[in-house]
């Protein structure tokens, strides 16, 4: 297997860290002869709290999610080469359950990426800021497996994302990537190999050279579970990176003979 054909996981202008429209998007998917294509933005909320305030610096307005939307729809009309879905890549926040339902109502998707979270005591936190100690990590994991469990989710991004900050695979990191894969698992939701973190470069860490994520450690991890169920995407910010990082993903998912399975 050298090729994928298929990516649910890219961004639009709208979440303001990123370019291009869909259509943009799926003029470069017809020059990569992909056969599927899924949108799935940054989720925004309506929130009132002022805790949620830095989850909305990188993200689409609330009142953009129509002409997102509609866009897509539009573009599902139009075409008949690429198979076309909506979606949107979201946190969770217990407290927005109602609105987790009516936007699975509205799409063909929901992606679960974990970047902000509450912990146990309702303390609010950034993945990219806490996963660096071992406190840190379970509360990302906690917060992951609460999402799981919610049935809202047909997708986990970069379940190993946690490896921007942690120094070394440890048995912590064993310890909540055990928990997330067998929730994974149990609710049939596949982990993603995330491309995006292959283009963002090697670091150097206590274990070596390696990417951020996808984290080798994890993915080998992964491997020892029969029943898991492996989804590649690019994560794209951009049209041109529509296919980043795949070489290396199925490279990964070769060298740990990892279950691929298509989104839809």
């Amino acid at each position: 297997m050298d090729s994928v054909t298929k990516n649910f996981h890219t961004h639009t202008y709208r979440c303001n860290h990123a370019c291009g429209d869909v259509h943009d998007y799926y003029q470069t998917a017809v020059k990569l002869k992909m056969t599927a294509l899924g949108f799935s933005d940054h989720v925004p909320f309506p929130y009132k709290k002022e805790s949620f305030k830095s989850v909305f610096l990188w993200r689409m307005r609330y009142d953009e999610i129509s002409d997102y939307l509609s866009k897509i729809d539009n573009l599902k009309k139009q075409v008949t080469d690429i198979k076309i879905y909506s979606g949107f890549e979201c946190e969770y926040f217990k407290e927005f359950d109602s609105y987790y339902k009516e936007l699975t109502d509205q799409t063909d998707y929901l992606i679960l990426g974990a970047h902000f979270f509450f912990d146990k005591t309702h303390n609010f936190y950034s993945a990219y800021e806490v996963t660096n100690t071992k406190k840190g990590l379970f509360d990302y994991a906690d917060n992951v497996i609460e999402a799981l469990q919610t049935g809202y989710f047909r997708l986990l991004a970069h379940p190993d994302v946690f490896g921007i900050l942690y120094p070394k695979w440890d048995d912590t990191c064993e310890t909540i990537s055990r928990s997330i894969i067998e929730t994974c698992i149990d609710k049939d939701i596949p982990l993603e190999i995330n491309g995006f973190g292959v283009a963002k470069g090697i670091i150097q860490t206590e274990d070596g050279p390696r990417y951020r994520y996808p984290w080798d450690n994890f993915w080998k991890l992964a491997s020892t579970y029969p029943k898991v169920k492996v989804v590649i995407n690019s994560d794209a910010h951009y049209p041109w990176m529509l296919n980043a990082g795949f070489s290396e993903a199925i490279s990964l998912k070769n060298k740990y003979n990892l279950n691929l399975v298509d989104l839809f």
